[in-house]
C-alpha cells in the first residue's frame, strides 16, 4: 500500500531549496571583507548560545531515542507472544528509526556549533576572513542537509510493505481515505496452514472419528 506523500515531497523540495541557499550563503561568507573585533566578540557570544542550544537538543533527542528503542525492543518481544499487533510493532520501529536520525542530526549540529565557537575564539582580537561565520554557515548547511535526509526517510516509509508473504484477505480502507497511526489499512493472512471448523449433525456423529478424510470447498 502507498500513503500519499505529496505533502512530504513538497517539504522535501523546500528543504532542498534551503540547502541550495545555505550553499550559496557559505560561498558568499568566504568572500566577505575582514571583520572587526567587535563583530568577532559578538560571533563568540552567538556561537556559545548556539552550542548550548545544540547540546540541549542532543540531550533531548538522545532521551527520545532511548525511549523509542525501549518501546521497539519491548514490542519485538511482545509480538512473538501475540500481545502486540504487527502494525504497532512496525510503528515503533519507524519511530525508533526517526529518533535515531534526529539524534544523528543533533550530533552533527553540536559538532558544527563547536567548530564555529572554536573558530570564533581563535579570531578574537584579529582581523581576517569571517571564518567563524563560515563555520556557522557550514553548520547551517549540514543542518539543512540533515533535514533533507530525514524527509527522504519519511517518504520511503510511506510505502507499506507486509513483513511476511501472504494474501490480502481484507481491505479496511478504500483508496483516498485518510490513514491514521492506529487505523489498519489491509489485512494480510498467511495461508500455509488452514483450519476449518464444521458442525456435524448428531445422527452423523457415528461416522466421524479422528483421521476420517474430509473434502470441502469454499
Amino acid at each position: 500500500a502507498k500513503i500519499d506523500d505529496s505533502a512530504l515531497r513538497a517539504q522535501l523540495q523546500q528543504a532542498e531549496g534551503q540547502v541550495a541557499q545555505a550553499q550559496a550563503a557559505l560561498q558568499g561568507q568566504t568572500l566577505q571583507n575582514p571583520i572587526t573585533n567587535q563583530t568577532v566578540n559578538s560571533a563568540v557570544t552567538t556561537a556559545v548560545q548556539t552550542l548550548n542550544a545544540a547540546r540541549n537538543t542532543l540531550v533531548s533527542d538522545q532521551a527520545a531515542e532511548a525511549n523509542a528503542k525501549l518501546v521497539y525492543t519491548q514490542n519485538k518481544e511482545l509480538i512473538a507472544q501475540g500481545y502486540v499487533s504487527q502494525t504497532a510493532a512496525e510503528q515503533s520501529r519507524s519511530a525508533y528509526v526517526a529518533a535515531q536520525q534526529a539524534t544523528a542530526n543533533a550530533r552533527t549540529q553540536v559538532t558544527a556549533s563547536q567548530a564555529a565557537l572554536d573558530t570564533a575564539r581563535r579570531n578574537l582580537g584579529q582581523t581576517g576572513i569571517q571564518t567563524q561565520t563560515v563555520a556557522g554557515a557550514k553548520g547551517t548547511l549540514q543542518s539543512q542537509q540533515g533535514q533533507v535526509k530525514l524527509l527522504q526517510t519519511e517518504i520511503a516509509q510511506t510505502s507499506l510493505i507486509a513483513p511476511f508473504d501472504g494474501v490480502i484477505t481484507q481491505r479496511l480502507l478504500d483508496p483516498g481515505a485518510f490513514a491514521g497511526p492506529n487505523a489498519p489499512i489491509l489485512q494480510v493472512s498467511q495461508i500455509d496452514t488452514v483450519y476449518v471448523n464444521v458442525n456435524v449433525p448428531d445422527d452423523n456423529l457415528g461416522f466421524v472419528r479422528k483421521g476420517t478424510p474430509v473434502a470441502f470447498t469454499t
